[in-house]
């Protein structure tokens, strides 16, 4: 089926008009499990933002659908644009919903990548990867990356502390 600009416009539309507080975007997932920072603190930055009034907005791929259940018991208030809002996931609808966000929290993934393209400020987490080589782009001034080498001797990604990223938020993209 081709793609219909006038379907997705609407599909944006409603988005906006059923969720018109501040949003934030979570990309969870990653490719590689080494490359995930741990469920339960973004399930942690989550819980946060909906005590700032800002509502979470998880971008799940097809291969994240597991995590699905479990956000949504910790996070009842968190939504999910990918699995609630259309029947066929893209990159444009990625892009489209993350563009009604005010900033987003990702790990080093294609999902970040997407978010960066919508050209909202950004959090990337990385472990193995190089944050300096891989650090997403765009055209806003308020990129941030958090390294796991900068906090442990290790690449492992639980060593970013939660409250690295909350403080991030709070004193650079909570508007």
């Amino acid at each position: 089926e081709k793609f219909n600009i006038t379907k997705h416009k609407n599909i944006i539309k409603d988005f906006v008009h059923k969720y018109p507080q501040k949003k934030a975007a979570i990309c969870p997932g990653a490719s590689i499990k080494k490359k995930r920072w741990p469920l339960e603190n973004f399930i942690f930055v989550a819980k946060f933002l909906t005590k700032k009034k800002i509502k979470p907005v998880f971008f799940l791929g097809p291969n994240e659908q597991n995590l699905l259940q479990e956000i949504k018991n910790e996070v009842p208030l968190a939504i999910f644009p990918l699995q609630t809002e259309i029947r066929e996931i893209t990159p444009t609808h990625t892009i489209s919903f993350a563009q009604k966000c005010i900033f987003g929290v990702s790990n080093d993934t294609g999902c970040g990548h997407l978010l960066a393209t919508a050209n909202i400020p950004l959090i990337t987490l990385f472990g193995p990867t190089n944050s300096c080589k891989f650090q997403p782009f765009n055209n806003h001034k308020s990129n941030f990356s958090l390294s796991a080498r900068d906090f442990g001797k290790n690449n492992d990604m639980s060593n970013i502390p939660i409250k690295s990223v909350i403080d991030l938020i709070n004193n650079n993209l909570i508007l």
